[in-house]
Parts: C-alpha cells; structure tokens; sequence
C-alpha cells in the first residue's frame, strides 16, 4: 500500500498526501482521520502508455480519475472523459468503445 487517497468529495486518487490534505481535483480540504481511503497502486492505467499518443502522465492522470478499466469504458461510452478529443479518439479506438445510437 501507498499512501494515496481518493478525494472523499470527487473520488479524484491525489498521490502521497499526508493525513491532511487538499485534493488536487476539486480543491477541497480532506483530513483522513475521519475516513481513510487508500488505493494499492496496481498500475492497470500503465498499459495505456503502449497506445501511440499516449505518454505517462497522460496516462497517470487517467489513473487519477478512474479506479479500474471498467470505470474508464463506462465513461468512454457515455462520452464523459475530461481529456482532449484526440486522446479520447484513441482511447475508444484501441478500448474498441463503440458509441451507443438511440
């Protein structure tokens, strides 16, 4: 374990913060005394760096977001990621997300 936390207001993953903290996402002061959350770092958003265009801190920073691949599929999906189009793009494309028709 590391001592990452997942923000208690935004579940934004703020890296090696102390007991209290402000998350680097919402801005918001967390004291982890009162709840302690933390993450075991297992490195699934690293293989995102193999996708052409998409380099490590890119990748770190969709790691801070989203808790596991599913969570990143799902908001692929519903067209809800807060990165660039471009990144996005090649997201969907090697994720093989295929947007939903109603």
């Amino acid at each position: 374990m590391i001592n990452d936390k997942r923000c208690i207001f935004c579940n934004w993953l703020n890296r090696e913060v102390g007991d209290s903290y402000t998350c680097e996402n919402c801005n918001k002061q967390s004291n982890t005394k009162e709840i302690e959350v933390e993450v075991e770092d297992n490195g699934w958003y690293k293989k995102l760096i193999k996708i052409k265009g998409i380099g490590k801190e890119t990748a770190e920073d969709i790691g801070r977001i989203y808790s596991s691949i599913d969570d990143l599929k799902k908001a692929l999906e519903n067209d809800t990621v807060p990165l660039r189009n471009d990144v996005v793009e090649k997201l969907k494309s090697n994720l093989n997300i295929v947007k939903r028709r109603y």
